[in-house]
């Protein structure tokens, strides 16, 4: 993957940034193209593998003839599909406005609308959202009424949730070395927790060993350690 990332602006009007290029081999039938794919977060829930643009077009010399519902990229005809046909054997999209869908037993960085009146600048209070879905203790910032964080899903099932509201708690922009530690504390505890078993746990049990994992933290090894 190419480390080149750009800044895209969302359906809302808020922007985001992808995590970089992927180059894939785009088959058709008797050749290939190969084109770079910017990667977003799996929070953009889309109802295939990508989406091919201008640039994409542009490179392969595609030709659209509406008329016979055909489209030639690199000199080879295909047939267009239409999009209910195409992905109507996928699973449709749960996904409605104003939630988030978290993957199961991950940490994922996702962006959550801010309380009106918060600090510009801030940090979110830890706490349990819902039952095994945990947002970390996260310094931020609000960018058109939004802020980033982290969200832990603990459970063995995807969830979707709605988007949670929340406060920004204004810090000292002093803040020493203490703060820091702090901040290197809490991504010690998501990473410790996403590697846990818990699929054999009733929901008491599970609820104990994260809380037990995350108070001794520090004695736990990591890579890098």
């Amino acid at each position: 993957m190419i480390r080149k990332r750009v800044k895209v602006k969302c359906v809302d009007g808020s922007p985001m940034d992808t995590h970089g290029v992927l180059e894939a081999k785009i088959e058709i039938h008797n050749s290939s193209v190969v084109h770079g794919f910017q990667l977003v977060n799996k929070q953009v829930d889309i109802p295939c593998d990508g989406i091919l643009g201008n640039d994409f077009l542009q490179h392969a010399n595609t030709k659209f003839c509406y008329e016979s519902r055909t489209a030639t990229l690199n000199g080879e005809e295909c047939e267009m599909v239409n999009e209910t046909e195409n992905f109507g054997a996928r699973e449709p999209n749960k996904l409605k406005i104003g939630q988030i869908k978290l993957p199961p037993r991950t940490g994922s960085i996702v962006r959550v609308p801010v309380k009106l009146g918060s600090a510009l600048v801030g940090m979110t209070n830890r706490c349990e959202i819902q039952e095994g879905v945990i947002m970390a203790a996260t310094l931020t910032k609000v960018t058109n009424g939004y802020a980033m964080t982290s969200i832990l899903n603990t459970n063995d099932a995807k969830v979707y949730m709605q988007e949670p509201l929340v406060e920004l708690d204004e810090i000292d922009p002093t803040c020493d070395r203490s703060c820091s530690t702090e901040f290197e504390s809490q991504d010690r505890e998501i990473k410790i927790v996403t590697q846990l078993r818990l699929e054999h746990l009733n929901t008491e049990e599970r609820k104990l060993l994260v809380q037990t994992c995350s108070d001794y933290r520090d004695i736990f090894y990591l890579v890098k350690d």
